[in-house]
């Protein structure tokens, strides 16, 4: 008879789990974006966290013979054609400026950054939660320095809902 009642309890939360299961798939086309120069080559792909895609994992190496850094004052997250505010990194308070280290001659860098404009402080989790973006083209307008001239590239994903 236990037997039975938990097999029961078992069988009853496993179709709870399945009803609850019910999110809707994110697509990203492409999965991966590249841009390069002779400087640099820029990789984005997108992060899921949760219920959608939140920001982007963003990858740099280092082409040239001197050392590159980011300007986040002149980076910029792009929804749909449009520049809709900077980045924001993991565990940043708020109010604090993004900061890179240089990214040393024939190096890898990389980093997690969201959009700041899907970020929020959530009293509830004392922490900042990330929005989805929204369908459409998302990306990153990546501005770095190099021999002090900012040398732009521009990386966009077209997100969508299944």
């Amino acid at each position: 008879m236990k037997n039975k009642l938990m097999i029961c309890v078992f069988l009853g939360l496993c179709f709870i789990g399945l009803g609850c299961a019910t999110q809707q798939p994110w697509r990203s086309d492409p999965n991966m974006q590249q841009a390069s120069n002779e400087y640099y080559v820029a990789t984005i792909s997108p992060i899921y966290i949760f219920n959608g895609y939140k920001g982007f994992l963003l990858y740099i190496h280092n082409n040239s013979t001197e050392d590159i850094e980011v300007d986040w004052d002149n980076s910029f997250y792009i929804f749909d054609g449009k520049k809709e505010g900077g980045f924001i990194f993991r565990n940043m308070r708020s109010g604090d400026k993004p900061k890179t280290p240089s990214i040393i001659a024939g190096s890898l860098f990389s980093k997690e950054i969201f959009p700041k404009k899907l970020a929020e402080f959530s009293t509830i989790a004392m922490s900042t939660i990330h929005n989805p973006m929204q369908p459409g083209e998302n990306g990153v307008l990546l501005a770095v320095k190099v021999d002090g001239k900012l040398v732009m590239e521009t990386l966009t994903l077209t997100v969508s809902k299944d």
